[in-house]
């Protein structure tokens, strides 16, 4: 029967036969003609990074003094890792990620040792735009966020990073989650990170005033002496516009100086007394101190 030498030359070069010589005791012969394993490596675990649940095989390669290589058998490596609760492994063929981090893996055979470092990754679920007020006026700005949402719970702040577009940007346009009122109307922004997609609606009003800048600012006044404030309002859209007789007016204390719908204020009696106009959701201030009459 003809020998096959590069087989025998395989087989040889990994084991070695243990006889019993009488009367020298155990020796090992080496049936491989010298050939020794002189280092062991990890095989590839596809990048180094396992998702969450998944598995990857594992695989130890040996390598010969004699530049030939090949794998080891798995009931004579010995697989650990530094973190359980990372990455355990499974019938010391694979490893499974159990939670996102990193950890060591471990391969031993026989007096050599091979590492390699896995990172665990938890898999993307969902996409949620997150928006606090879903309504402004014309030229104002509203903060819309991305969050992204993994199957094992945790969550990540996406906002910066995902890709916003709006339907209608002539109604609104939005960038980086900042959404800007272009025009009275009503459309949808999107952001999109990798394959996932949301979504929240908008509505633009008209413009809306943002500042109340009333003078004169202070004001000083006799009992029974008059004096005219005026109003100027800043609106979203960057216009402005002497709201004088648009405002409301109003007075802190009634009793020593009052306030028409006009902004006519009327001293009487002494103390100060802050006069404020009021458009939308904005406040200007006049202060006014009033004293006797010479």
């Amino acid at each position: 029967m003809a020998l096959d030498l590069r087989g025998a030359r395989q087989l040889a070069s990994v084991w070695t036969a243990a006889v019993m010589i009488a009367g020298c005791g155990l020796t090992h012969l080496d049936l491989g003609g010298g050939a020794h394993v002189t280092s062991v490596r990890i095989a590839d675990l596809g990048g180094e990074a396992l998702a969450v649940d998944a598995t990857q095989p594992l695989a130890l390669t040996l390598v010969y003094d004699d530049s030939f290589e090949e794998a080891a058998p798995h009931g004579d490596v010995t697989w650990t890792v530094d973190d359980p609760q990372i990455a355990a492994i499974d019938g010391n063929t694979q490893v499974r990620g159990r939670a996102p981090g990193t950890a060591s893996l471990t391969a031993r055979y026989r007096d050599q040792t091979a590492t390699a470092t896995m990172m665990v990754f938890d898999l993307p679920q969902a996409l949620e735009v997150q928006a606090g007020d879903r309504n402004c006026g014309v030229g104002e700005h509203l903060a819309y966020g991305a969050l992204l949402r993994y199957q094992h719970g945790s969550t990540e702040d996406v906002t910066a990073r995902a890709t916003w577009a709006s339907d209608q940007p002539a109604v609104a346009s939005v960038v980086a989650g900042t959404v800007t009122g272009q025009a009275v109307g009503d459309t949808r922004v999107n952001a999109t990170y990798g394959a996932l997609t949301s979504s929240a609606d908008v509505h633009v009003a008209a413009a809306v005033a943002i500042r109340v800048d009333v003078a004169p600012a202070t004001l000083q006044l006799a009992i029974g002496g008059t004096a005219a404030l005026r109003a100027t309002a800043v609106f979203s859209d960057g216009n402005t516009l002497d709201a004088t007789k648009l405002v409301r007016w109003q007075s802190t204390l009634p009793a020593a100086a009052s306030v028409g719908a006009d902004g006519t204020v009327q001293a009487l009696a002494t103390g100060r007394v802050t006069i404020t106009a009021t458009r939308d959701a904005a406040v200007g201030s006049a202060a006014v101190t009033i004293g006797t009459p010479p």
